[in-house]
């Protein structure tokens, strides 16, 4: 009788194969939270029209610079981070932003977080003024298009709004609509 041997997993399926590898999780320290507001003041990605790439300029700083920790960021984390940070300090979820750390990294961070929230700001009111000039140059153009502008030579008169025509005395004229309305309530 033949004894089969059960196969050994290697570890590895075949839906799983992939040619790149893993990334590493890292965990932000506030030294690390420090690096990276830093960085992302410097680079300001709140005021490029390609945040992208400006994001992922942030994540090559932020790992060379702390290459010998292997601390390896991608823009991705770098903009989550950031934005994580960033709802913490609106929320005024200080526990949070106080986890790790002396005082002096915390009150460091909260400044950078600050100067961060106001660059993001920034970008909010300077997208704000842009689309404003935008919607005026629609619906201006949207006026031209349907011949809506007014033409000085070609002024209409308003319409009255009473009938014309001579009242007979003491007798006062009614608008047109209420005139017929009248007459259908009157009608059999």
């Amino acid at each position: 009788m033949e004894r089969v041997a059960p196969m050994q997993n290697s570890g590895f399926s075949l839906a799983g194969l992939s040619t790149t590898p893993r990334k590493r999780q890292v965990r932000f320290s506030a030294r690390h939270d420090i690096m990276l507001l830093r960085e992302v003041i410097a680079q300001n990605p709140f005021s490029s029209k390609e945040p992208g790439r400006i994001w992922s300029r942030v994540g090559e700083l932020v790992s060379t610079a702390l290459q010998d920790e292997s601390f390896e960021v991608d823009a991705r984390r770098c903009r989550e981070r950031t934005a994580l940070l960033l709802d913490y300090y609106k929320k005024q979820d200080f526990a949070s932003l106080r986890r790790f750390g002396t005082e002096r990294l915390y009150a460091q961070k909260e400044d950078l977080l600050h100067e961060v929230l106001e660059l993001e700001a920034e970008k909010g009111l300077l997208g704000a003024t842009e689309s404003k000039y935008q919607d005026e140059a629609a619906v201006e153009l949207r006026k031209r298009a349907l011949g809506e502008l007014e033409h000085p030579e070609s002024e209409e008169k308003p319409v009255p709004l009473t009938q014309p025509g001579p009242a007979e005395a003491g007798e006062e004229m009614l608008p047109s609509c209420v005139s017929t309305f009248l007459w259908m309530a009157v009608q059999p």
